[in-house]
């Protein structure tokens, strides 16, 4: 078991974590053009690590980053500008089906990225 409270622990834990999985934070601005969902313009994005978990059995993530806004915001209620949003993605790398049975054993099989969590906070 590792220790989650330890910096040799947390360390542990972020290279296993690292290994297949990915969380990373996007920065958009919405498109004057287009005024659909599909209407966002990717603006900034930063990796986010492993910073912290909750108490075992649990082991839920703390993840954090910072992404730099290319002009002023001014505070306000999260939600009340409709013009910006942040969006979090996990994405998994998984091993993936071989084609040909005869490669299965001699070739190692690739990793494919999967999402498993996409998620947008407004500003």
């Amino acid at each position: 078991m590792v220790d989650t409270a330890s910096t040799g622990g947390l360390a542990t834990i972020r290279t296993r974590i690292g290994a297949n999985r990915r969380v990373q934070a996007r920065l958009q601005r919405r498109s004057a053009t287009v005024a659909t969902d599909l209407g966002w313009e990717h603006v900034a994005s930063v990796p986010l690590t492993t910073e912290g978990f909750d108490t075992p059995p649990s082991l839920t993530a703390a993840w954090l980053g910072q992404l730099e806004l290319p002009e002023p915001v001014a505070p306000r209620r999260p939600g009340a500008d409709p013009q910006w949003r942040v969006t979090i993605e996990e994405t998994e790398w998984l091993d993936a089906d071989q084609v040909n049975e005869a490669v299965k054993s001699h070739t190692p099989q690739p990793l494919l990225p999967r999402v498993v969590y996409l998620g947008h906070l407004k500003l």
